[in-house]
């Protein structure tokens, strides 16, 4: 992650380093009077930071959580329902389609004696895939929708074990508050 996320932000953000987009003293010099500016590649690798470490974040969170335990403390942060439910769904069949894919492209190459080519025929195999896809995934929705209202959906996600705030809890959150003032605050002081 540390490698894919800051290459493809630093693209991204490649542009505002010119000084054509922000003014400021050339660095690199390019052609003329365009060049890299200390202030657009200050600007870009604070951006490029903020993206790796806010990503790093989000995969730590989700990669050490339980799915279930993410999705409650998404509803405890009064994030919307709907958002929660989709979200949860969405991380549930994921896999499901992915088998419904890998089954469409090996039931294509078990029926194919010839070798692969890139033709016409390729082209409409992966357009009738994409329908028949479509077709299968709202076949799915229906039938999970359908089942989850006959065991008492009413919108609502629940949990077996309601999270509960301990002291534990609390202790660390005033910690990492107090560390956060202590952060911010040290730099104004002058520490």
């Amino acid at each position: 992650m540390w490698l894919f996320v800051p290459l493809f932000t630093g693209i991204v953000v490649l542009p505002a380093t010119l000084s054509i987009v922000t003014p400021g003293d050339i660095v690199v010099p390019l052609f003329g009077d365009v060049g890299l500016t200390r202030q657009g590649l200050t600007g870009a690798g604070l951006i490029t930071l903020r993206v790796a470490s806010s990503i790093s974040l989000v995969l730590l969170v989700t990669l050490t959580t339980r799915w279930t335990d993410v999705l409650a403390a998404l509803r405890a942060l009064r994030v919307p329902r709907a958002f929660v439910l989709v979200a949860g769904m969405a991380y549930r069949y994921l896999l499901v389609l992915l088998d419904v894919v890998t089954d469409l492209h090996e039931a294509r190459r078990a029926r194919t004696l010839t070798p692969r080519e890139r033709s016409k025929h390729g082209r409409r195999f992966v357009a009738s895939g994409a329908g028949v896809l479509l077709g299968r995934t709202h076949d799915l929705a229906v039938e999970v929708h359908q089942a989850m209202v006959a065991r008492g959906f009413r919108g609502e996600v629940r949990t077996l074990d309601a999270p509960r705030l301990t002291s534990r809890d609390v202790v660390f959150l005033a910690g990492a508050a107090l560390l956060s003032v202590v952060l911010i605050g040290a730099p104004r002081v002058g520490l």
